[in-house]
């Protein structure tokens, strides 16, 4: 499997995978990674916004994405209005100091749920911060009602609930934070070898 950056052509696969897992807050405990849909132009947004917006690659067919925005591109994209706010108290919620990473949106192609696809997303994301310094990512996963599926994953990956908040929208949010790892951490090395990935 290929991780690289996405690029404009890439973005009508990038919204096929995003309907398919496309969050209905009646159903989250059963379905969906994604709270919100941007739609075409607001992945195109992303994609000119930040480097770390990657997809992964198998037999020559985009089959997952990963959105994330370093401290720096946050706090400008909230300038713009393109991110609510809600980020950056969440991101003191969730006591990340130093150099941090907003996980936006991951989402995988259902038809390819169980190749390891999110942990090649992330595991390349780690690779390429922590050449940065930065020191922890934390994402914010839909908390009423609970959206099991993105906790879950999260968990798996080795984040933490750190704390929740009621973002401006209503809606109650849990912080999950974990730390850019320097090293395969013991509890990840078993996947990491299983699915072929190296420290690069």
């Amino acid at each position: 499997m290929l991780v690289r950056k996405a690029v404009p052509e890439d973005l009508d696969r990038i919204c096929a995978i995003a309907e398919a897992v496309r969050l209905d807050p009646a159903q989250a405990q059963i379905d969906g990674f994604l709270v919100y849909m941007y739609g075409r132009e607001g992945y195109a947004d992303r994609l000119a916004a930040t480097e770390l917006f990657d997809v992964a690659v198998e037999d020559g067919k985009v089959v997952g994405f990963l959105v994330c925005f370093d401290d720096w591109t946050v706090e400008g994209l909230v300038d713009r209005g393109m991110l609510r706010p809600d980020v950056l108290q969440a991101k003191d919620v969730a006591g990340c100091e130093g150099r941090w990473l907003y996980g936006d949106q991951i989402a995988v192609d259902p038809e390819y749920a169980s190749h390891g696809v999110a942990l090649h997303l992330v595991w390349d994301l780690y690779l390429k911060v922590r050449r940065g310094g930065f020191d922890s990512v934390f994402v914010a996963i839909l908390h009423e009602p609970m959206n099991m599926r993105s906790k879950v994953l999260a968990e798996s990956l080795g984040f933490s609930l750190r704390g929740t908040l009621r973002y401006s929208d209503g809606c109650l949010w849990g912080l999950y934070v974990r730390d850019v790892p320097r090293d395969v951490p013991d509890d990840q090395a078993p996947r990491v070898v299983a699915h072929g990935l190296t420290e690069g």
